[in-house]
């Protein structure tokens, strides 16, 4: 039987950019005796492969010595390869040169080189201070207190002990401030993970629950750049979770500014700022600014092709998600499904490609979208195959919004389909789940039941005149949060005014983009 199940030596190969693949194989370079000759065979054989199949590994390598103690093979060539990645990030990340730091003067403070430790140990605080790494200045100033107390304290004065006793107070403030932003910011966006935007005053006044703790929290004297960038990403997110978008794309500039202004912050974090980026393009198309959107997307692009290469397998794929995410909604916005539909195999490619490091929500909305390309385009057999991919998904239904926009989708696709017989069964599972999930609103109503009627009638114009009272109901709710919301999925009422008209989709998205880029004088 064949061994094709991954195990954590392919899964870390697989995971290495190209760079750090030949920075291990310059190290591997300088042994070049014994058995270290088999670790870069091995390495190059699995890193060739897609699969991991032991089996056929065995074949390849039959008759070599490695073989009869395989798994300490295995582990010795992890080992290099861990030691290898953690050489090279040392010199490329400011966190991990001062960690690399600290190890180094707890060495020598062992070997008791105690002025080589302290000078090494200078080093890493003067690093520490410059990009304000809170915990890790508490990490140093633990290993600075051992230096006194071999040194019986005797280079310190009474001030001196007073000025630590004040530093440590900031520091363990400061770190005290980021962690409590973090649980906050958490508890923000996990509601809004699970439940989306602010749909009714309750919603609102949950999230107002949790900025109002934000607001009570107490600054400490001096903000580092984690706490600069937590407290307006806790400000942008609140902002957009209640639907006030104008003020949320205020704090997204101001963070972007934090960003560009720390370009190594850009180096040490580019899935947050890549993520601010996003953030201001949907936000700035929402509000009507599309030439900042258009920029903002530029500026994502070129920072997509810096890093992507470099990136590790797991922000490999967040980037390419957050890419494919923005896109998706950018061009069917604009109804440029043409360019779209000749980038679906790519997506779906890349899908596979970063399967597990992709978060099931974004997995989720990239099939959603490429489910209303391919009905738009008039396949809706494909759509019918990348929504189901979205439903299949396991423990998706916490994620209420998606789902519920999904069967209503499916309802949709069934009847371009002509299986008007599949649309009461459909249309009893969507009203189950969105009552189950208290989502089943005046919108979601509209759309089952006139489906259902438009599935009952033969008549062709009886069904345009069902699809065109659909419209209408649809067009009223657009000045609502809900309505508002539904359209950052699909056109509702363009897809049923289309079937009404006669007009294309295509055609009528389109028209209402254009009608919002330039609009009448």
């Amino acid at each position: 039987m064949s061994k094709k199940n991954k195990e954590p030596l392919f899964d870390l190969i697989k995971s290495m950019s190209k760079s750090e693949k030949r920075y291990f194989k310059l190290m591997a370079s300088r042994h070049t005796i014994g058995e270290e000759n088999n670790y870069v065979v091995l390495f190059d054989y699995i890193s060739k492969n897609e699969d991991y199949n032991e089996n056929l590994l065995f074949e390849h390598f039959k008759g070599e010595a490695f073989l009869n103690k395989f798994s300490i093979t295995k582990k010795r060539l992890y080992d290099h390869l861990l030691n290898a990645l953690t050489q090279f990030h040392s010199n490329h990340h400011i966190e991990a040169s001062v960690y690399t730091l600290l190890h180094s003067s707890s060495i020598l403070f062992e070997k008791a080189l105690y002025q080589q430790a302290k000078k090494v140990l200078k080093s890493a605080e003067k690093i520490a201070y410059k990009h304000q790494l809170t915990n890790l200045l508490i990490e140093i100033r633990k290993h600075s207190k051992k230096l006194h107390e071999i040194d019986n304290y005797f280079e310190l004065t009474a001030d001196d002990l007073s000025q630590i006793a004040k530093d440590d107070a900031l520091f363990h403030h400061q770190s005290q401030y980021e962690d409590r932003l973090w649980e906050i910011k958490s508890k923000i966006f996990q509601r809004l993970s699970r439940q989306g935007n602010a749909r009714t005053a309750h919603d609102k006044e949950f999230y107002l629950e949790i900025y109002t703790e934000f607001e009570h929290v107490l600054e400490p004297e001096v903000l580092t750049f984690e706490g600069q960038y937590l407290k307006l990403h806790i400000q942008s997110v609140y902002f957009f979770a209640i639907n006030k978008l104008e003020e949320s794309f205020q704090f997204l500039k101001l963070n972007h500014q934090l960003f560009v202004s720390d370009p190594v912050q850009i180096n040490d974090h580019p899935n947050r700022f890549f993520s601010i980026l996003t953030n201001l393009i949907y936000t700035a198309d929402k509000l009507g600014h599309y030439q900042l959107a258009t920029s903002y997307l530029e500026e994502l692009r070129k920072v997509h092709s810096n890093i992507e290469e470099n990136a590790f397998q797991d922000l490999r794929a967040k980037l390419f998600a957050t890419l494919a995410s923005i896109e998706l909604t950018y061009h069917t916005k604009r109804g440029e499904y043409e360019l779209l539909f000749a980038k679906v195999p790519d997506l779906e490619q890349e899908i596979i490609k970063y399967e597990s490091g992709l978060s099931i929500l974004r997995k989720a909305f990239i099939n959603f979208k490429i489910s209303t390309i391919h009905l738009a385009m008039g396949n809706p057999s494909l759509a019918l195959k990348s929504i189901r991919k979205l439903l299949n998904e396991p423990n998706l239904d916490k994620k209420e919004d998606i789902v519920g926009y999904a069967h209503l989708l499916e309802i949709f696709i069934q009847l371009e389909n002509g299986r008007t017989d599949l649309i009461p069964h459909l249309a009893k599972v969507t009203q189950r789940f969105l009552k189950t999930k208290s989502r089943y609103g005046e919108f979601e109503k509209d759309i089952v039941s006139s489906c259902l009627r438009i599935s009952q009638t033969s008549n062709y114009f009886d069904q345009k005149e069902k699809w065109g009272e659909l419209a209408e109901k649809l067009v009223r709710k657009l000045d609502q949060t809900l309505g508002q919301q539904s359209t950052e999925y699909f056109h509702w009422h363009l897809w049923a005014k289309s079937k009404y008209t006669d007009k294309s989709y295509i055609h009528l998205v389109r028209e209402i983009s254009q009608l919002a880029l330039f609009p009448a004088a």
